[in-house]
């Protein structure tokens, strides 16, 4: 008898806590790319993950070529990937501040990402803080334009 209510404890715990956990993990790609040239940029949140230097979900980036975008933290670091902890639940705001660089101005550089794995209930926005555009990256997966020199973004998770 004990064993038949710790195994349905056990399911109990199992179905109720997978779809919060689910929730609060999620990530996506931001491919960069001018002609020929791309970078891949990674990010989301883990429940595991820390906010600052986290050397088991952050990648460093190495940065060289025609295009070179990386998501920067405030004291300098720069990273191709990039995970912040969750919110566990309760409202939150987590932001991630992207950069792209290239000496080939006058050239459109595109922005797309996959959409998918973002949590429902939660506002996700791409800011150009050149421009001023905010994109829901829910509704739109890219966003273009013409290279000027090192551009700023900022993404935005509202949960």
């Amino acid at each position: 008898m004990k064993r038949r209510i710790m195994i349905l404890a056990a399911i109990l715990w199992l179905s109720l806590y997978s779809p919060l956990s689910a929730q609060e993990s999620w990530q996506t790609d931001i491919k960069v790319s001018l002609m020929d040239a791309q970078n891949r940029l990674y990010l989301g949140q883990k429940p595991d993950a820390a906010d600052g230097r986290d050397a088991r979900y952050d990648v460093p980036a190495i940065l060289f070529g025609d295009i070179m975008a990386y998501i920067e933290e405030p004291e300098g670091r720069k990273y191709w990937r990039k995970f912040r902890s969750s919110c566990d639940g309760y409202p939150c705001i987590k932001k991630w501040d992207l950069l792209v660089e290239s000496e080939l101005e006058g050239q459109m550089i595109n922005l797309k990402w996959n959409s998918s794995s973002f949590p429902s209930g939660t506002t996700i926005l791409l800011i150009d803080e050149v421009t001023g555009n905010v994109i829901d990256m829910q509704a739109q997966t890219e966003y273009s334009y013409k290279n000027i020199g090192k551009r700023k973004f900022q993404v935005e998770v509202q949960q």
